[in-house]
């Protein structure tokens, strides 16, 4: 009999994905990963940041990852220095 196991989305998060809202707004490209956390790496005009894992909503491997935040939940949880460090 097959069990259903809930492979938490965060695993399916790789470089080079299309980082999204949950409100459809476009934030950047995931730069890294790490254990619990990836960098979201935006425009020149910004500054990159991390999040953690209890943030992605879905996520397509090599395609996007769609954030459980609106846009006007995002700045509460960036995290600007490398969480591992």
């Amino acid at each position: 009999m097959a069990v259903d196991v809930e492979v938490s989305p965060f695993l399916r998060v790789t470089v080079d994905s299309v980082v999204t809202t949950q409100d459809g707004q476009k934030l950047g490209k995931v730069k890294e990963v790490e254990s619990h956390h990836f960098k979201v790496g935006t425009s020149f005009l910004q500054r990159d940041y991390w999040l953690a894992e209890d943030t992605v909503d879905s996520a397509v491997p090599s395609d996007t990852v769609t954030l459980n935040l609106d846009s006007n939940q995002v700045a509460e949880h960036k995290i600007l220095k490398d969480p591992e460090a």
